[in-house]
Formats: C-alpha cells, sequence, structure tokens
C-alpha cells in the first residue's frame, strides 16, 4: 500500500506565523503530502484567510466551532485523517517551520 501522508497544523490567533508555517511546508522537498489547517475558533481573521487558500494551494480546512487547546485540534485532525485514509500523520503548531528536507 503506498503511503498518503497528512500535514496537521493546528492554529489558534496567530495569522503571521500561520502564514510563514505553511509556506515551509509548500517547499518541502521529498514524499509527497497533504496539508490540513486546523482553525481552532481563531477571532484574528486566520479563518478567512485560511478559506482564500484553500482553493489557491489544495489545502484542506477544518474550522473547529470552539478553541479546544491544542489537544483537542490535534485530536479533530487526527480523527480527520484517518476517517481519510491516511497511513502517516505529522502533528505540528502553527509556529513549526519546517527545514526543506524534513521528510526525507
Amino acid at each position: 500500500m503506498a503511503e498518503k501522508i497528512l500535514a496537521i497544523v493546528v492554529t489558534y490567533n496567530r495569522l503571521e506565523l500561520l502564514k510563514q508555517c505553511l509556506a515551509h511546508l509548500q517547499t518541502s522537498q521529498g514524499p509527497a503530502f497533504d496539508i490540513l489547517a486546523v482553525d481552532n475558533a481563531s477571532t484574528d481573521g486566520s479563518g478567512a484567510w485560511l478559506e482564500e487558500c484553500r482553493s489557491r494551494h489544495q489545502l484542506k480546512v477544518l474550522h473547529l466551532p470552539a478553541n479546544t487547546g491544542g489537544a483537542g485540534g490535534f485530536s479533530a485532525g487526527v480523527r480527520q485523517g484517518v476517517e481519510q485514509g491516511y497511513t502517516r500523520l505529522w502533528l505540528m503548531d502553527d509556529d513549526t517551520m519546517v527545514q526543506p528536507d524534513a521528510l526525507k
């Protein structure tokens, strides 16, 4: 069975860090992976920005109705990843800046 990798980024009210995190992920080399951004009910415009990016960057977005904290965001993201058949899940907060060869 082929590997199916999902990077899960949990965010809450840190739009500038989120932008940097996703930019780093999108320049990553190595195996192909999808990105799921889990918005933990941000109030700083993160949700709207993610919606704008969804179509341009083939980004998956999950909006939570309330801030469930990091653990709740990761739980929701992992649940969605498993339900969608991903075989590997790569978890990170919005302040993670991956190196280009992190998955090599």
